[in-house]
């Protein structure tokens, strides 16, 4: 059943939206068989540089530890980042959400920073990217929310019209930037109020 909406194209963020992704708790799951979680010191490495050019696809995570100031510990990075992709996990909230956008006859996009190696080992577990109508990762284009570069990709790469598109992701940032553009956007506070404001817009 299509619902009555001017929007034709709803675009998800993957990680706090379609995937899970929650930094604290993340971290703290990653590091649960050993006695210390290093939780402010990976949150800052995370927020680094060197983290967003792996978002970017600008090193690889072999190219990321060598570049770690010798103050972090180059163990303790090595190790979240190779057990990390296990956490990134489908969320249960979030693919009900997208089957009820994709049921009403919406198009969907997938927006979203991600690192290759991690996206290459989670992916596998992604069965609903067999369902999305396009995808855009920051890995690929080389840019990462909220630049203008990789929204501008999203438009480019699949002719849509900002418009008739919604974007959903759990920063502010990232929503404003597509704002820029002129895509209409919710922030993923929780997926309860998503659901909400997908129903006021008449988009399920």
């Amino acid at each position: 059943m299509k619902t009555n909406s001017k929007y034709k194209n709803v675009i998800f963020d993957l990680g706090g939206v379609l995937v899970n992704w929650k930094p604290k708790e993340t971290i703290l799951d990653v590091f649960k068989n050993k006695k210390i979680a290093p939780i402010d010191e990976l949150i800052e490495i995370w927020k680094s540089g060197i983290c967003k050019d792996l978002e970017r696809g600008l090193i690889t995570q072999e190219e990321a530890i060598k570049k770690l100031p010798e103050r972090y510990s180059k163990e303790d990075f090595s190790y979240f980042l190779k057990e990390v992709y296990k956490y990134l996990f489908p969320l249960e909230e979030g693919l009900k959400i997208f089957n009820a956008v994709k049921s009403n006859g919406h198009k969907i996009y997938v927006l979203s920073n991600f690192q290759e190696e991690h996206f290459a080992k989670a992916s596998p577990n992604y069965d609903f990217l067999k369902q999305v109508d396009g995808i855009v990762l920051s890995f690929k284009v080389k840019a990462m929310k909220p630049e203008p570069e990789i929204y501008q990709a999203l438009l480019n790469n699949y002719s849509l019209k900002p418009e008739e598109s919604i974007f959903i992701d759990d920063l502010e940032e990232n929503i404003a930037g597509a704002k820029t553009f002129g895509i209409d956007g919710i922030v993923c506070k929780n997926h309860d109020y998503v659901l909400e404001e997908l129903r006021n817009k008449g988009i399920v």
